[in-house]
């Protein structure tokens, strides 16, 4: 995961990036932003960024998101970056939904 900061102030407003620990379902492209900076577009700016490294450095074939089944604002964050629902799942003990995207999908929007 990477830091993101506001630019003109140097905040810390949270961290977006790739995350594929030992027993994790696959490749993750993953977002936890302060609530102050909900909104402002910082985690699809951040989230765009860490798909096209993913996609066009790494070479990966494919990335998901998982996220709380109730948490609508993620759910509308990953399908803007082009993911979609595949299914639920329990990973660690927590139900989670698998969004996901294929490289052959992938598009700068």
């Amino acid at each position: 995961m990477w830091v993101v900061e506001e630019l003109g102030t140097r905040a810390f407003v949270g961290r977006v990036g790739l995350h594929y620990p030992e027993g994790w379902p696959e490749r993750e492209v993953g977002w936890a932003l302060s609530r102050p900076f909900w909104g402002r577009g910082y985690a699809f700016e951040a989230a765009t960024a860490a798909l096209r490294f993913a996609f066009d450095t790494l070479g990966w074939s494919r990335a998901i998101s998982l996220i709380a089944p109730l948490n609508l604002r993620s759910i509308s964050l990953s399908e803007r970056l082009g993911e979609r629902y595949e299914q639920n799942l329990v990973v660690r003990g927590h139900e989670v939904s698998l969004y996901a995207i294929e490289r052959r999908q992938w598009r700068v929007v």
